[in-house]
């Protein structure tokens, strides 16, 4: 009767008057993150022993796996199995990523070098192009990069390849790449020479007391022009988009202007367009 008592009011389930090793789990099955490192100490709830002997886990394996834990008291020895359950719950994440490429009829473009993804655990994880293309056929393709971790986790993102010919492709480069600084200043010397010059009279209107070149104030337009759009389908991508509608802005400082972004209905962007106001 006051044994019964004693154990119902300690709420013990190890029996102190066994004399033999006694352990009991916090839970049995545990599961665990990947990666994530516990001392397996934290997973006793309790135990009577004079010695323990706790096996190893590997948190970077993925899968069942099982640790033993010895126990020696009053020189009897049990053994008690916990099973761990390791799971891989975390995609890899894109740290860098292009959502527009242009590339010339018959080029090549290396996917390593627009893309970037990283796994909490791995580190940097490969990134690798799932459809295929024929670079001799120009057109826009829509493509998909996918990036996957050791444990066969993905992540995927979409961008748009879009293949112009040679002329084109030229033509494109040539719209949204501003010439050199010396080669426009020699253009604007020419057109100095030329036009603000007259015979016997080389420096009327055009120089300071000093005799130092000044450039005439040059006219503004007067007219305000058409809103322009550059579309990543016809070649542009978010960084030519962008420089080609500022560069067609630029000229017209008199009128309210901006380059806007022009988004599908998915939200997803497929351009810019010039407008003024």
């Amino acid at each position: 009767m006051v044994l019964g008592l004693l154990l119902f009011l300690t709420g013990c389930s190890l029996n102190p008057f066994d004399r033999g090793p006694k352990l009991e789990f916090i839970s049995n099955p545990i599961s665990l993150e990947y990666g994530k490192v516990v001392d397996p100490k934290e997973f006793v709830k309790k135990y009577t022993a004079d010695e323990i002997f706790i096996g190893e886990y590997d948190p970077f394996t993925v899968g069942e796996q099982s640790m033993v834990y010895t126990l020696i008291r009053n020189g009897k020895e049990i053994e008690y199995t916990l099973t761990i359950n390791i799971t891989d719950t975390q995609n890899p994440r894109f740290t860098k990523k292009t959502e527009d490429i242009l590339i010339m009829e018959g080029g090549t473009f290396d996917v390593k070098n627009y893309f970037e993804a990283f796994h909490d655990v791995d580190g940097k994880v490969p990134v690798t192009l799932l459809e295929s293309f024929d670079s001799s056929k120009p057109g826009v393709h829509v493509m998909t990069a996918q990036a996957k971790n050791k444990n066969g986790n993905i992540s995927t993102t979409n961008f748009t390849l879009a293949i112009k010919s040679k002329e084109e492709y030229e033509q494109i480069v040539a719209n949204v790449t501003p010439k050199p600084a010396e080669e426009n200043t020699q253009e604007n010397a020419a057109d100095n020479s030329g036009g603000n010059s007259s015979a016997g009279n080389s420096n009327s209107g055009n120089t300071s007391s000093g005799g130092t070149y000044v450039e005439p104030e040059r006219p503004q337009p007067t007219q305000k022009p058409s809103n322009k759009s550059f579309m990543f389908s016809d070649g542009y991508n978010i960084q030519t988009g962008l420089s080609a509608c500022t560069a067609y802005i630029g000229p017209y400082s008199q009128f309210e202007r901006a380059c806007v972004d022009i988004r599908n209905g998915e939200g997803i962007g497929i351009g810019y367009e010039a407008q003024f106001y």
